[in-house]
């Protein structure tokens, strides 16, 4: 329920739309293929219910690649823990996602959301670049 909780208030925040135009703080990083990459969500509230991290490629809704209620054990979606290069780790204060060997089809956009009761926040936006690939 969590999860779909966050899905309302994502979809909410981009407008129902399935490009999202938010300024990404994180900034653009362009990454080699096979290169491992962490991308590090920080939070100083400990009323965080829900973080998760999210990937939107050009033209398509957002992903879901994972997501944690409070401190129980990451929950994975749409296939993305099967490859066995996508890792997400909460700390106590982070929601921290890890990307082994780089593909092209990890060119994308990638959301941190975090969720409380009421409200929900992106609290990091990274858009990864490929390197050398058309």
């Amino acid at each position: 329920i969590y999860i779909w909780l966050l899905e309302i208030h994502f979809c909410a925040l981009s407008g129902g739309a399935s490009k999202i135009d938010v300024p990404c703080a994180d900034g653009l990083k362009y990454i080699q293929n096979g290169e491992n990459i962490t991308l590090n969500c920080p939070f100083l509230s400990f009323d965080v219910m829900v973080t998760a991290w999210l990937k939107q490629t050009p033209g398509e809704k957002p992903l879901v690649i994972a997501y944690v209620y409070r401190s129980t054990t990451v929950k994975y979606y749409d296939g993305f823990h099967e490859s066995g290069r996508f890792n997400a780790l909460r700390g106590l204060s982070s929601f921290t996602l890890s990307i082994s060997n780089a593909e092209p089809s990890d060119s994308a956009t990638y959301y941190c959301v975090a969720a409380d009761y009421t409200d929900t926040a992106l609290l990091g936006c990274t858009v990864l670049v490929l390197k050398g690939w058309c």
